[in-house]
């Protein structure tokens, strides 16, 4: 495929010329100004290079530039100009940050060779971008692989929070971000190293009391420390380490400021864990709902609706019993996983794998003395009973 290239110049020979001779090895758009080069860029597919003249009417080059940039970002910028006492280099480099700056009259073979460099200028970008998302992606699912081993009990009473904080964020007007279903992966990564009693408090007390919020905080403190210590994850970080520095959803305005984000994020975050935490432990719709007021004291009652509304299909789990050959990867154990004697060889809460369904297998191909295996089972409050 052919890389995109955007050429602004408000001399229509230059753009015929260019474009006759480069249309073999690149996709050229051309643009006879900055206006209407951010018209193409609004409502086009991205591109690799953005070609722009110096000294055009109305809007020049700097100023173009300034203004596509919010547009695309990622591309590789060459500047065109005539003058050439040095002025328009000093403002290209320090001003409009240009990949490469290209004096005028120039011939076919300068252009292609600036335009080529900043092709590939933009494919290295992309490609340590993509490195870096799947690195960043790589450590996030030890982080949630980490918790899942150490806290099964923990993880499977959050099953669902990106759910629910998806839900609270449309209720509440607030634009989606990829942050905020991050942190929902990533919310108690922190109680990975929380003992026993921890974790057992944090299960069962009540989100308004004072030992349950020192958990969260503990939790949410050791969790943003350790994600922050990633450059790129430092605002979802930040935004978990805010999770219990709230008390309700203020504004419904979308952020556009990091600290807003951060803002926004942890009260999604804060409130999300909450209600999450009220739906594991069984409580009654009207009841939790007082219990979220009473924990977040400017919640605003519009959201009661949404809360009482909550699908019962999503609170309530049973465990069915299956055999071994029906066990299938994403199932959660109900229960633990023993043989005859009672040894313990899988926690209930683990998620299962293509590699512990293997253990199992070799297992009861060896010994044969398994019990039982119990996995849970998402059903209306109408079956439970």
């Amino acid at each position: 495929m052919k890389s995109r290239v955007l050429i602004v110049d408000d001399d229509p020979e230059l753009l015929r010329s260019v474009g006759d001779s480069l249309r073999d090895d690149f996709e050229i758009v051309a643009a006879s100004s900055g206006a209407v080069g951010l018209q193409i860029l609004a409502s086009s597919a991205p591109f690799s290079v953005i070609v722009t003249d110096m000294q055009m009417p109305q809007m020049d080059g700097l100023r173009f530039i300034a203004a596509a940039r919010k547009l695309a970002p990622e591309a590789s910028y060459v500047m065109l100009t005539g003058d050439h006492n040095g002025q328009s280099a000093v403002a290209a480099i320090n001003e409009g940050r240009v990949f490469r700056l290209l004096l005028k009259p120039f011939d076919m073979l300068s252009i292609r060779g600036s335009i080529n460099a900043a092709r590939r200028q933009f494919e290295s970008s992309q490609a340590d971008k993509e490195l870096l998302n799947k690195t960043c992606a790589g450590a996030i699912s030890l982080m949630c692989d980490l918790l899942e081993a150490q806290q099964p009990s923990l993880c499977l009473a959050l099953q669902g929070l990106d759910t629910t904080i998806d839900a609270i964020r449309t209720a509440a007007g607030i634009a989606e971000r990829r942050e905020y279903a991050l942190a929902a992966r990533l919310a108690l990564v922190g109680c990975a190293s929380l003992d026993e009693d921890e974790v057992l408090r944090f299960l069962r007390g009540s989100i308004c009391d004072t030992e349950w919020r020192k958990v969260l905080r503990r939790s949410t403190e050791i969790g943003g420390r350790m994600i922050r210590r990633m450059p790129s994850l430092k605002l979802l970080g930040a935004m978990i380490e805010r999770c219990d520095e709230t008390d309700g959803l203020h504004s419904s305005n979308n952020p556009t400021s990091d600290d807003a984000i951060i803002q926004v994020g942890g009260t999604l975050l804060s409130i999300g864990v909450c209600w999450q935490m009220l739906l594991a432990q069984s409580v009654d719709p009207s009841d939790a709902v007082k219990e979220m007021h009473k924990r977040f004291s400017a919640l605003p009652t519009q959201y009661d609706t949404l809360f009482i509304d909550w699908p019962i299909d999503s609170t309530r789990t049973r465990g069915i019993e299956i055999s071994l050959d029906e066990v299938a990867t994403g199932m959660v154990l109900q229960k633990d996983v023993c043989t005859q004697h009672g040894d313990i060889l899988l926690r209930c809460g683990r998620r299962m794998t293509e590699s512990l369904i293997d253990k199992l297998r070799y297992r009861h191909e060896t010994s044969g003395d398994l019990r039982p295996i119990f996995v849970v089972d998402t059903c209306p409050m109408a079956a439970v009973n």
